[in-house]
């Protein structure tokens, strides 16, 4: 049961801006289920959710990879956000052992949803993306890798900040976001401590699913945010989070 709240917590959180991981970490702590297996077991669920990215963009994704420049912007976005998942990933697998660091974290992340409310709609199409652009949409997705700090929020902003048309905007923070979620999982996978045994578990397989419906779900709540600029509501929400997590750690001396 336990194993299928997660997969729902994943399939609802991993698009809404306020960071599938981030809930993951504090159910698991709850829970009292920190083992590697319960990390790995995160991960499998985002290959549920990268699957309704595939099903839910596939007119975009063709049409996106059908031309080279968008091709080549992609690769440029995935080896920044890569470069820095690598160099911070000690820190961020230690992280999600930390509730007052995913409590700072969602307090990061709900400040620059809230700041994304100054932005207006900006009119730029994807085949007008510039170098700056790129670099900033592969820092701030890089950033995401922390728990507590939203990937789709990061990438969205970074969007809007880039002028970048809502519309187009949505679509684009999500496949530029394909290489990131399925590298993780790759990652992962070739691991040498990598419990091989879960991907042919029942209980795994029935939450990837489960991922992979809420997450549909998930996609088409958002799409119509995004449209109405009203992602800085998610900011609310995150600050909640933040001040919730970090008086529950003051209070339990955590």
């Amino acid at each position: 049961m336990n194993a299928y709240l997660l997969a729902i917590i994943q399939g609802l959180t991993e698009f809404l801006p306020v960071s599938s991981s981030g809930h993951l970490a504090v159910l698991s702590h709850f829970l009292a289920n920190k083992s590697a297996g319960a990390f790995q077991y995160t991960v499998l669920l985002h290959v549920g959710t990268l699957v309704s990215i595939l099903v839910f963009f596939y007119k975009d994704i063709i049409s996106f990879f059908s031309r080279r420049k968008n091709i080549l912007n992609v690769i440029v976005v995935t080896a920044i956000t890569a470069g820095i998942a690598l160099v911070l990933k000690k820190r961020v697998v230690a992280s999600f052992d930390s509730l007052t660091a995913i409590g700072a974290y969602y307090g990061i992340c709900g400040i620059i949803l809230l700041a994304s409310k100054r932005i207006s709609a900006g009119t730029k199409m994807l085949d007008q993306v510039t170098i700056r652009d790129l670099c900033i949409i592969g820092v701030m997705q890089g950033l995401a890798v922390f728990p507590g700090i939203s990937r789709s929020g990061m990438t969205l902003v970074a969007l809007l900040i880039c002028r970048i048309k809502p519309s187009q905007a949505f679509s684009m923070a999500f496949v530029v976001g394909i290489p990131a979620i399925g590298g993780a999982f790759v990652d992962e996978l070739l691991d040498t401590q990598f419990n091989r045994a879960l991907l042919t578990d029942p209980q795994v397989i029935g939450g990837m699913l489960i991922a992979f419906v809420f997450g549909l779900a998930a996609l088409w709540v958002l799409k119509r945010i995004v449209s109405e600029m009203k992602l800085f509501y998610f900011g609310f929400y995150c600050i909640a989070a933040s001040l919730g997590i970090l008086w529950y750690c003051q209070r339990c001396h955590l």
